[in-house]
């Protein structure tokens, strides 16, 4: 994380703040689509607006885009937005950064699934082959470019990829998808969504892939290249408690094997088991829209590293709540609080544990000025604490666990200006960012 300021202006008014259904808390964007004639997110506010009228620098690949693109994996779909850059650095392994700085194992994304961070804290990046989402359940992938911390939460130093998979109360998907191609590519994907009753809705998704993607052509046998393969499944349900009152729980698991390229530029043959747990309640009510929110995500990592096995068991756990409310017809405040706790064991020599808690506390405040102009200020201050436990190698020279411990405080910032001169006007989002310290 670090401080920042954004700055930008983009073409449309934030009109749709002040909507609410009897369930606010869950949105059909489908239908705001049609209604609009384009994306519609809540990400960047928590209140549904258009995409070109968002406070942020967004840009929205829908559900038809990524069926227009071919593309195969998210890698290759973001490959095609300007101002993402993407670094092939293995097999089936990338890395994704905003506006440069790409590098291998980068640290600067903040990667989400309906709000779940997927971000593997103990290597400090996004390993996307792990993902456990098909490309025929994703709604919509929402592209934040600059820092916005304030607005958006942990890590999102660099910019935001926010996927939001159909929602099952509001979507009746199913598809079976079968693919083959060059490199041994081979896959088979399914999506089906189901409702019981009024009350609960369900959407279930499961793909294996594997591929040949380094072919042997030189006669040299090479056991840090391994044939990239994964299997995957995901499931999301929905259940309407009472009139304003939503559960949504989710829970994922994902088996991959891929090459990547550490950061002293060697290959590894690694292997990833990550599964997650995630549970969400939201109720409308006279003091506005309280989410409470908690999910889990658990690696369990294999590296071959210079002739050694290294075995990563990584845990995060995250616990937050926010409300949402309006005073009157013009201003719209989000409060909420986050405590994140992560552990890793030390590898390839173990016997030692590091772990750090995260707590922080957030504002947010939206203006509309007037029918044209609209502005929205964010803070965020986060305490981070690191700690290590366990013994050290023989001979070590720094064995003292109290030279590892230590508190870093930070508070970012955002602010957003949205104008529109005229009814008729709905373009792309203009923007800058810059830091400030």
């Amino acid at each position: 994380m670090k401080t920042t300021l954004f700055a930008g202006a983009s073409v449309g008014l934030i009109i749709l703040a002040s909507a609410t259904t009897a369930s606010a808390q869950s949105i059909d964007y489908g239908a705001m689509e049609q209604l609009f004639n384009e994306p519609v997110t809540t990400s960047a506010t928590g209140s549904p607006q258009r995409s070109t009228e968002a406070p942020v620098a967004m840009e929205i690949i829908s559900a038809a885009d990524i069926k227009r693109s071919g593309a195969t994996d998210l890698p290759t779909l973001l490959s095609r937005v300007s101002g993402l850059d993407v670094l092939n650095a293995g097999g089936a392994a990338a890395d994704i950064s905003v506006r440069g700085y790409d590098r291998s194992m980068s640290p600067r994304l903040l990667v989400l699934i309906n709000g779940r961070q997927v971000y593997l804290d103990h290597y400090g990046y996004t390993a996307w082959a792990t993902l456990p989402v098909q490309l025929e359940e994703i709604r919509q992938i929402e592209v934040v470019k600059g820092p916005n911390s304030a607005l958006f939460g942990f890590n999102a130093v660099g910019g935001v990829v926010n996927i939001i998979t159909f929602n099952p109360k509001y979507d009746n998907v199913g598809s079976v998808t079968v693919r083959a191609g060059m490199g041994g590519h081979e896959e088979i994907s399914a999506v089906k969504t189901f409702k019981l009753g009024d009350k609960f809705s369900a959407r279930l998704s499961a793909g294996a892939v594997q591929m040949d993607e380094w072919k042997n052509t030189v006669g040299v046998v090479s056991n840090l290249l391994t044939d990239p393969a994964r299997v995957s499944a995901n499931l999301d349900t929905l259940t309407q408690l009472t009139d304003k009152t939503e559960l949504r729980v989710e829970g994922s698991w994902s088996n991959v094997q891929i090459s990547e390229m550490l950061s002293n530029n060697t290959y590894s043959p690694t292997k990833y088991v990550t599964s997650s747990v995630k549970a969400a309640v939201a109720s409308e009510t006279k003091f506005g829209t309280l989410e409470l929110s908690a999910y889990r995500n658990m690696l369990a990592a294999k590296h071959m590293v210079a002739g050694q096995l290294a075995k990563f068991d990584n845990e995060i756990t995250v616990v937050s709540a926010q409300n949402l409310f309006k005073l009157g017809a013009q201003h719209t405040f989000r409060v909420g609080g986050e405590y994140r706790h992560n552990e890793v064991n030390t590898a390839p020599i173990g016997g030692a544990q590091i772990a750090y808690d995260v707590l922080a506390v957030s504002g947010m405040w939206t203006w509309a000025i007037s029918d044209k102009l609209s502005t929205t200020a964010a803070v965020r201050y986060d305490k981070l604490d690191l700690e290590r436990t366990g013994v050290f190698p023989v001979a070590f020279p720094m064995a003292n666990n109290a030279l590892w411990d230590r508190s870093i405080k930070e508070t970012s910032y955002n602010l957003g200006l949205v104008y529109r001169p005229s009814d008729l006007a709905f373009g792309r989002p203009w923007s800058t960012s810059a830091p400030c310290s």
